[in-house]
């Protein structure tokens, strides 16, 4: 189970798993295998339910868009995948505000919260926040947002790093340990 978006470098042990025999999805052990990877994904995230998507980062946008989007949406185009998510909108005809600064131009956390205070959308999903992993006490407090960390990194160390890290949280959770990067 890869919990970091793709193309990432694979740890050695993911790889072995995964050049095992497919278990076709219709089985009883697939289905025990999906069961079981739900419920510790509940635990894991500390949440009442959960959906696992087999798609892209870019299906996983638009999964967000489509499902969690019914009156506006907020984007923020300052690089490719804020450009990606108004594109969606567009697509699924979702208005939208888009908060539009330079590429790789950071927002500010008062922007963001005051489009979403002033109710300018329904809901707002978050893609790459500053200070990633931890999140801004404000963004908390709000009620119509959804964080999505961290779709947007791009080079070769980023995705090692996150590799490393997401394994890293594997391996703590599984032993009993709560997880160095857990939200809540």
């Amino acid at each position: 189970m890869l919990l970091t978006p793709g193309p990432t470098p694979v740890p050695e042990f993911v790889r072995k798993a995964m050049a095992d025999i497919t278990i076709h999805h219709r089985t009883p052990e697939f289905e025990a295998i999906f069961k079981e990877t739900r419920e510790l994904l509940l635990e894991l995230f500390d949440m009442d339910d959960c959906v696992i998507l087999a798609s892209s980062g870019t299906g996983a946008m638009e999964a967000c868009v489509t499902n969690l989007c019914h009156k506006k949406a907020l984007t923020i185009n300052s690089g490719k995948f804020g450009e990606r998510f108004g594109k969606i909108c567009q697509a699924f005809n979702i208005p939208f505000t888009e908060l539009k600064h330079e590429w790789n131009t950071a927002i500010s956390v008062d922007e963001v919260v005051e489009a979403i205070k002033n109710e300018t959308v329904f809901a707002y999903g978050l893609d790459v926040y500053n200070g990633e992993p931890k999140i801004h006490p404000e963004y908390l407090k709000l009620k119509n947002i959804f964080l999505l960390p961290h779709l947007g990194s791009a080079t070769k160390r980023t995705r090692w790093d996150m590799a490393y890290r997401a394994t890293k949280n594997l391996e703590q959770f599984f032993s009993g340990k709560k997880p160095q990067d857990q939200v809540n």
